[in-house]
């Protein structure tokens, strides 16, 4: 039987097992550089570094009170940096609970829509997505003094992000600044986007790659801890966009200091390994030549492999020199010609003939040892793209839909940066600071325009958004604040940024669909849904507690969580219930108790949320089908052995066609263990799945 607890992976636990297995093999320094590249300094491995990415640290009881090794060495440190590592490997005891009322297409979807911080959201994600993401692109607070809303709380993000979601102080002040008046500038920054970075690395493929937006602020900072996390050797570029001409927030204007307008951002780009390689993609050229060239295909050669009269067909490479459709074509014409008309004429005498001359001429005799062929290039408008991007601006209002954003990121942008990545159907795109949407915006135009089937993940902080008044207390008009709550009371939806980003996934995809069949393309293939889930509290008892701080709890207190703990995973239904009758009172729709169960324990036990769900009546009893019954899950109470005789007839009816073998490695059962009525039961259902195939690790009870 397995078990699971209500904890995302522990990453200083699973580091320490994975470098014990590293230290047997001989390539032990060049392994170790892959998993933990903050441990080397200068090239070499540092043991105190090592220990830290192990979990290992000088502390008290308390982590605040970290006691830090000054040793003198080449390396990045930062007020609160061991805080913050240790706080990446910390799991989480938080869940995603499903909203199919707030979703698109929910039965058929495989996008995902996050609200919640995704220091939390990225820890509940590990389990079921490392090493899977092929592509992150973040677009972070730059650190202006104005847009910084992540303030982590290590002793327990997950309070403090549900005390903190409606972002206003006691006061009614907004929490969403970070000035250089507070002392810790850059130190807060660091700390912000540190962990959440070590374990962006941590979800990446190893063919996977991030692109990172940031403008003057922070870009040094960002390139130093990127170096550290991704190793520097997987630095690729820094990509350099247009922005619209502004001057730099200058925090120190009232000491006199003034600096030049700066007209880009960068994007900075770090691959996971050195695996992945980059497409290349081509840019349109301002000063095109109209007269196009010829070119010498072969000259100086001898060997009649080389000898090609089709246009421009490099065998050596596989790559036509103008398009291969086009030089199909004309070969195709020309044997018709010839068939048609009994003619023996060359190729040459035929485009003479017919006047197309745009496809092969022989050069003149004595050119080269034994002759040779001139190709034509056409003239073209393109080039290949380089690191500078000028040409894009980095923020644009998408034009083809009617939402009040203010300087999104420019959709050509991101699909110019998904481009450079070669997916495959269903690799999956994460973007953990999402704002307005604009990445799942350009991966549903691509995967239009390309065929490839892209799988997003937006992951978004439910920002309030905040009125502007004017000096008199009145709603200023024309402000973008203003404009959105407007626009969020027009559709009966909450003021914060998560409304808007959903609301243009819903009107892009229908926008999209709609051109779509009026060009006459397919679209059946095209995922322009999403499913969203937000970050919330365990929905078991158990695994509740285990945020409880018991040093603040009396001996009663703590004798009946002790209880609690080593009872039943009972669900937490009254307390979701009182949650439910809050949202009803927004208007917002309830939570399913049994779906937001159903999809923690998948989350935990390492199953994807893009996964369908079907119900079906199983010997009385009402069971969840998972991804086309690999996993049956029961919540009622009463399971007994006639109920598992029947679950193993519904598991031949989903895995027919599979040989037994296979099925035992497909199927799962999921059981809360209150499901049956005294232990007798539990050991009846349990032996008479097992005696039908089910594996002994493949039976969970919760």
């Amino acid at each position: 039987m397995t078990t699971i607890d209500g904890k995302s992976p522990n990453l200083a636990h699973e580091t320490t097992a994975t470098i014990h297995d590293l230290l047997m093999e001989p390539a032990i320094r060049e392994r170790l550089a892959q998993i933990c590249p903050d441990a080397f300094c200068d090239g070499d491995l540092q043991m105190d570094l090592l220990l830290e990415a192990m979990g290992k640290y000088h502390t008290t009881e308390d982590i605040k009170e970290l006691v830090v090794d000054e040793n003198e060495r080449y390396e990045f440190r930062w007020s609160g940096k061991q805080k913050a590592k240790y706080e990446s490997q910390k799991s989480s005891t938080g869940t995603l609970r499903p909203c199919p009322e707030e979703s698109k297409n929910w039965d058929t979807t495989q996008n995902l829509y996050i609200e919640g911080d995704n220091l939390e959201v990225l820890k509940i994600l590990k389990r079921a997505y490392a090493g899977k993401i092929k592509m992150i692109y973040i677009d972070p607070p730059y650190n202006t003094g104005k847009d910084f809303v992540y303030k982590d709380d290590y002793t327990d993000n997950l309070k403090n992000y549900l005390e903190q979601t409606g972002q206003l102080t006691a006061e009614g002040k907004p929490k969403s600044s970070n000035t250089a008046a507070d002392g810790r500038f850059h130190t807060n920054w660091l700390n912000m986007m540190y962990p959440r970075l070590r374990l962006a690395r941590e979800l990446l493929s190893d063919d996977g790659v991030i692109f990172i937006s940031i403008d003057d602020h922070e870009v040094e900072n960002l390139k130093k801890i990127c170096d550290e996390v991704f190793g520097a050797y997987n630095y690729r570029n820094m990509i350099m966009v247009r922005r619209r001409t502004k001057s730099l927030n200058n925090q120190f204007a009232d000491k006199g200091l003034n600096s030049l307008n700066v007209g880009y951002e960068q994007v900075i780009v770090y691959s996971k390994t050195d695996v992945f390689l980059m497409n290349a993609i081509r840019m349109k050229k301002d000063d095109c030549s109209e007269k196009g060239r010829w070119d010498v295909f072969w000259s100086n050669a001898d060997r009649p492999t080389m000898r090609y009269e089709i246009l421009g067909f490099t065998p050596s490479s596989g790559q036509w020199r103008n398009s291969k459709e086009k030089a199909e074509q004309a070969i195709t014409n020309y044997k018709k010609y010839i068939s048609d008309y009994s003619s023996k004429m060359t190729l040459e005498e035929y485009s003479a003939l017919t006047g197309i001359t745009d496809f092969i001429r022989r050069i003149p005799d004595g050119y080269g040892k034994n002759g040779g062929v001139q190709h034509w290039i056409a003239p073209s408008d393109t080039m290949l793209r380089t690191s500078n991007w000028l040409d894009i601006e980095v923020s644009q209002i998408s034009k083809e839909i009617d939402l009040p954003f203010d300087n999104p990121k420019n959709k050509l942008l991101l699909m110019e940066l998904i481009k450079l990545v070669p997916f495959s159907d269903n690799d999956i795109m994460l973007d953990f600071f999402s704002g307005s949407a604009t990445t799942s915006h350009a991966a549903m135009n691509l995967n239009l325009d390309d065929n490839i089937r892209r799988k997003t993940i937006m992951v978004q902080l439910p920002e309030i958004i905040q009125p502007i008044y004017d000096k008199k207390g009145n709603i200023k008009d024309g402000e973008t604040n203003n404009n959105a709550i407007a626009f969020l009371d027009s559709i009966h939806r909450p003021h914060n940024l998560c409304e808007i980003g959903k609301e243009r996934i819903r009107r892009a995809g229908a926008k999209i669909i709609e051109d779509a069949k009026k060009a006459g393309k397919d679209v059946s293939g095209l995922d322009v849904g999403f499913k969203v889930f937000k970050l919330s509290e365990s929905n078991m008892n158990k695994w509740h507690l285990e945020l409880a701080d018991l040093k603040d709890k009396n001996d009663m207190e703590k004798a009946a969580i002790a209880a609690l703990r080593d009872g039943k995973n009972t669900i937490r239904r009254k307390e979701i219930e009182a949650e439910n009758a809050k949202r009803k009172a927004a208007g917002l729709s309830p939570f399913d108790i049994e779906l937001c169960v159903i999809y923690e324990w998948l989350l935990k036990y390492g199953v994807t949320p893009d996964c369908r769900i079907t119900t079906a009546q199983i010997g009385g009893h009402k069971v969840y089908s998972v991804s086309g019954g690999a996993f049956m899950i029961c919540l009622e109470h009463g399971l007994n052995r006639d109920w598992a005789k029947a679950l193993v007839t519904y598991r031949d009816e989903c895995l027919s066609g599979m040989d037994e073998a296979t099925k035992s490695d497909a199927w799962h059962v999921m059981v809360a263990d209150e499901c049956f009525n005294d232990t007798i039961d539990m050991q009846n259902v349990a032996k008479t799945l097992h005696d039908n195939g089910l594996k002994d690790e493949h039976w969970i009870v919760v």
